[in-house]
């Protein structure tokens, strides 16, 4: 059963990068809508955090910072997310987002925690580099699609995404940490607030007004948040009862292979041979990581 989670789980993980490009072809990839996007996502994940939770909250000063960082990654994110579903494939977007999410805190354990080097996560990290530079062989006419660009922001993506990642891993294991769905509330708070003070600072007060009118991108705000925090629970739930060898390969390579999947359902973007040898690649890269 709690295979079943995990991989409903990563389901839910592609399903998120299917409402911010349904939200990116409704209203554009602006700093503007990104951070609209992000308020609204923030307002949705304290609700559902909230509520998980049993209407109970605590704070510690370690997990404000930690969640205040978190919250700006996760804006920065969205912002440059956008932008990348704008110019290529949601596949490629997943590809490099997961991946960064794997080999930033494999660096980061290395250099900050003392964790020991292994062999078989080196080689991971080069079938992911392998992975990442796969599409970049694929002869388009899509001139944003195989721009320099378009890989420019797919790697801040990976970046950022990975940074996220050690933010996390950072608060698990300190010791004055709340617990995950605390933690989810604050970072949620913190992104509602930071974003509106940027949709503030663009001074263009009445946008919001005629995005909420328009219903459709509060719903897929609301999507986004929605099976977020889905996500996360069953997560959460299954951690207990299942070993991270079997966990982190469904999560993360689920993620992957499903985005690819509903990307070509939502919005008929093709599985290529470069992309699926990607995809395989990565996958394997996935489970070694583990070893």
């Amino acid at each position: 059963m709690y295979y079943v989670f995990l991989i409903t789980a990563a389901l839910f993980t592609a399903g998120q990068f299917i409402f911010l490009k349904l939200f990116q072809k409704e209203q554009g990839e602006s700093v503007f809508s990104a951070s609209f996007f992000s308020a609204f996502v923030g307002i949705t994940q304290m609700i559902f955090a909230f509520v998980v939770n049993g209407f109970k909250m605590s704070v510690s000063l370690f997990s404000i910072i930690c969640a205040f960082i978190m919250a700006a990654l996760v804006i920065c994110n969205n912002i440059f997310g956008v932008k990348v579903m704008k110019m290529g494939k949601i596949s490629i977007y997943t590809l490099f987002l997961m991946s960064g999410g794997m080999v930033v805190p494999f660096f980061y354990g290395i250099l900050f925690l003392k964790e020991t080097l292994k062999p078989l996560g080196v080689l991971s990290v080069a079938l992911i580099i392998l992975a990442l530079l796969i599409p970049s062989f694929e002869k388009t006419d899509d001139k944003k699609t195989g721009s320099k660009k378009f890989y420019l922001l797919c790697f801040v993506l990976f970046l950022v995404n990975g940074t996220v990642s050690s933010v996390i891993k950072t608060h698990q294991i300190g010791k004055n940490a709340v617990n995950s769905f605390e933690f989810l509330f604050w970072i949620a708070f913190f992104q509602a607030v930071i974003s509106f003070a940027v949709i503030a600072a663009t001074k263009k007060n009445n946008r919001p007004l005629e995005i909420i009118k328009k219903k459709k991108p509060l719903l897929f705000c609301a999507g986004f948040g929605i099976v977020n925090g889905l996500s996360s629970f069953l997560q959460f739930f299954s951690a207990a009862h299942v070993n991270a060898s079997v966990q982190f390969p469904i999560l993360t390579g689920g993620s992957i292979v499903f985005s690819a999947l509903l990307a070509y359902l939502f919005f008929k973007e093709k599985l290529n041979k470069y992309t699926v040898l990607s995809i395989i690649t990565a996958f394997l890269a996935t489970c070694l990581f583990l070893f």
